[in-house]
């Protein structure tokens, strides 16, 4: 997730603080349950997740601020975080970004600031041409991604275009 307007990104605070922890959880497999030894890792791995909840919920608080400050009207999909989580190649990263947080401080901060933000269907929004609402056939998405790696950040540009549209449109019928 990167906010386009500053540049900032959601750099994985877990899998950034991923090898620390391990590090600590090693450490406290090791020692006797019910020991004062024991108590002392177990703060260790709580400080661990502590600092990884701390970074995620700043990042969170900036990225929400950053947006409030900079549109009137902000789109975000509506996903199932909850089911999305459960490929399990990607949960880890998933839950990472901390994207159900994030549309619910935005809103919140939104509503304060009287901005307006929408929740729009994820439904075909990857495979949609943002300019004519025409579905992209599988095999030309193959081809696209096949091609080099600047097509695939047009393809996200064109996926973020059609999420801002869909938005227009629910903003347009309210």
């Amino acid at each position: 997730m990167v906010d386009g307007s500053s540049g900032r990104s959601n750099t994985g605070f877990f899998v950034t603080e991923e090898k620390a922890l391990a590090k600590v959880q090693r450490k406290i497999s090791k020692l006797v349950k019910g020991t004062p030894e024991r108590a002392k890792a177990l703060k260790a791995v709580q400080r661990v997740h502590e600092r990884i909840a701390n970074k995620r919920e700043d990042f969170v608080q900036k990225m929400s601020l950053g947006l409030i400050r900079t549109y009137d009207l902000i789109t975000f999909e509506d996903l199932n975080v909850k089911g999305v989580t459960k490929n399990h190649c990607l949960a880890k990263h998933i839950a990472d970004i901390a994207w159900c947080k994030l549309t619910a401080i935005t809103s919140y901060k939104a509503e304060y600031a009287g901005k307006r933000v929408e929740l729009v269907n994820p439904c075909n929004t990857l495979h949609m041409c943002s300019g004519c609402d025409q579905k992209l056939k599988k095999t030309y998405w193959r081809e696209y991604t096949a091609v080099l790696t600047v097509v695939l950040l047009l393809i996200e540009i064109i996926m973020s275009l059609s999420i801002l549209r869909l938005g227009l449109r629910s903003v347009a019928k309210a």
